[in-house]
C-alpha cells in the first residue's frame, strides 16, 4: 500500500480557448516552502549541506504553523518551484504542440525529493541546484483515500528495493517519518513475483487516486538490473467556490488548424471580482476552489498555441493577476496522459542520471554502487473539469538500475598481425608478425 497525506484545497477557470494543461497551475504551488538556513515556520535553523529541507517541520507538516496552503506569494522558494514547473510544461508542450495533455510537476518533484535526500557528491549538488530548498513531499496528516467528501489533496509514496539492497539508517528514518511504504527483498528476476508486486502497487495507486491511475507499474519494464524504484502519487478533488453553469450546444472552439467545431457543452459564469490579467494579448483568469487552491486558465492570442508562450512572459502574466469582473466561458474536458520523462529531464539538465555512473546515492545506499543510473522515468496523469469542479490525479515512477560495465568483444578467429613494442605510442618496436594458421608449427 501507499502512504497517504490529506489536506483541503481550491479551484479556477477562463473564457473561449483554454490551456489544456491548466492543472499545471494548480500543482505549481509548493505546499511547504523552506528557506536555506532558517525555517520561517518552526523558526529552526538547519545546515543545508546536511538537510535538503527543515529536518523538523518537513517531517511534521501537520503542525499548527503549516495550514497546507500554498507558499507565501513572492517567496523565493515558491517562485523557484513555479518557474521550474512552467519550464517543464513548455518543454512538454513543444514535444507535443497540438495534443491535449496534462502533466504534474508536483508529482515529479516529489519523486526527485526522495532522490535528493539519498544523494551525495555531484548528484546532491545537481539536485539541490535544480530543486532548491523546497520540501516537495509533505507527509502531513495521514488518512484513508476518500475519507473527506469535500475538497482534498492526497499524496502517497512507496519504494521498492531489490534483494540485497540495504539503505542507510538515516534514510530509513527519513522514509519512516514520511510513512512511505517499503517493499524490500524483491527478486527482479522472478517474473511471477514481479507481476504480483506490480498488481499490488497498481491497486494501491488506484485506490489512492480513486481509480484515475490504474496501471502505472509494468512488470515487463523491470529487469534483473533493477536496484530500487521510487513511486509517488497525488490526487486532487476540488469544488468550485462559485459553481459554473453547464450549457449545451451553444459554443464553438477553434482547433490548431483554424477549423471551428461546435461544442456539445460549455461552462459559463459571470464572475465578480475574480483574478484576471492580460499581457501582450495573452489572458489569464484564476477562479478559487472552496479552500486554498486555484486553477488558472491561460488564453493565447488568436493563431497562437500554448507551446509558443515565452517563459518569462508567462511567469509575468501569472504575477499580474488583479481583481476584475469576468464573463467566463470554457469547455469542460477530460484528459489522460502518459509521459516518458526522460526527454524532459534531459532538457532541464538532469540527463546525466540516465548514464552509467550518473548517480551517486551514498546517503541512501548502505553499500556504494558505482554504475548506478536512472533506467526509466514515467508519469501518468488524468484530469476531469466540469461544472462542479475538478478531479485530477498523477503518479510518477523512477526506476534505478546498476549498469554493468560493457566489454567490447574482440575475438581473434581469423588471420591477424601483432606488434611487440615498448609501452606507449612511441615505444620501440621489437617484433612484428602475423598468424595465418595458429596451430601449425612453422
Amino acid at each position: 500500500m501507499f502512504s497517504q497525506a490529506q489536506r483541503p484545497v481550491g479551484i479556477v477557470q477562463l473564457k473561449f480557448i483554454l490551456f489544456t494543461v491548466s492543472l499545471l497551475c494548480l500543482l505549481l504551488q509548493s505546499p511547504h516552502a523552506l528557506t536555506s538556513l532558517y525555517c520561517p515556520h518552526c523558526k529552526k535553523a538547519f545546515e543545508v549541506s546536511v538537510h535538503a529541507g527543515c529536518p523538523k517541520c518537513c517531517y511534521q507538516a501537520s503542525s499548527a504553523s503549516n495550514t497546507g496552503g500554498p507558499s507565501e506569494p513572492g517567496s523565493d522558494d515558491s517562485e523557484h518551484s513555479n518557474h521550474m514547473a512552467l519550464d517543464l510544461f513548455l518543454h512538454a508542450a513543444q514535444i507535443q504542440p497540438e495534443a491535449s495533455f496534462v502533466f504534474s510537476p508536483y508529482s515529479l518533484f516529489q519523486a526527485l525529493t526522495f532522490l535528493l535526500k539519498g544523494a551525495d557528491g555531484e548528484t546532491l549538488i545537481l539536485l539541490k541546484s535544480y530543486l532548491g530548498q523546497i520540501c516537495h513531499y509533505q507527509e502531513g496528516i495521514t488518512a484513508s483515500a476518500g475519507a473527506t467528501p469535500g475538497d482534498v489533496l492526497i499524496q502517497g509514496a512507496a519504494m521498492v528495493l531489490a534483494d540485497g539492497i540495504d539503505i542507510q539508517p538515516a534514510y530509513q528514518q527519513f522514509v519512516n517519518d514520511l510513512n512511505v511504504n517499503m517493499h524490500k527483498g524483491i527478486d527482479f528476476s522472478n517474473r511471477p513475483a514481479l507481476r504480483e508486486l506490480a498488481k499490488t502497487l497498481n491497486e494501491a495507486i488506484s485506490e489512492l487516486t480513486h481509480g484515475m491511475i490504474t496501471n502505472l507499474c509494468n512488470p515487463n519494464a523491470w529487469n534483473h538490473e533493477a536496484l530500487f524504484i521510487i513511486l509517488t502519487s497525488v490526487y486532487f478533488h476540488g469544488t468550485w467556490k462559485t459553481p459554473l453553469e453547464c450549457h449545451e450546444n451553444c459554443g464553438t472552439f477553434t482547433l490548431p488548424d483554424q477549423q471551428k467545431i461546435n461544442l456539445k457543452k460549455v461552462l459559463k459564469k459571470d464572475l465578480t471580482n475574480t483574478q484576471y490579467a492580460k499581457l501582450n494579448d495573452w489572458q489569464a483568469v484564476a477562479v478559487p476552489y472552496e479552500e486554498d487552491y486555484e486553477m488558472v486558465f491561460i488564453l493565447p492570442p488568436h493563431g497562437t498555441l500554448p507551446h509558443q508562450a515565452d517563459s518569462d512572459e508567462l511567469k509575468k502574466l501569472l504575477n499580474m493577476l488583479t481583481h476584475h469582473n469576468v464573463n467566463l466561458q470554457v469547455p469542460p474536458f477530460n484528459t489522460q496522459s502518459h509521459h516518458d520523462l526522460e526527454p524532459l529531464l534531459k532538457t532541464v539538465g538532469l540527463g546525466v542520471f540516465f548514464y552509467s555512473g550518473g548517480l551517486s546515492m551514498g546517503n541512501m545506499l548502505a553499500h556504494p554502487r558505482y554504475d548506478l543510473s536512472l533506467g526509466q522515468a514515467i508519469q501518468q496523469c488524468s484530469i476531469i473539469v466540469d461544472e462542479y469542479g475538478t478531479t485530477a490525479a498523477a503518479a510518477t515512477e523512477l526506476s534505478f538500475r546498476e549498469c554493468y560495465v560493457a566489454y567490447q568483444d574482440v575475438i581473434f578467429d581469423r588471420p591477424f598481425m601483432y606488434v611487440l613494442r615498448g609501452r606507449g605510442e612511441r615505444g620501440r618496436i621489437l617484433f612484428t608478425g602475423q598468424e595465418i594458421h595458429p596451430e601449425a608449427i612453422q
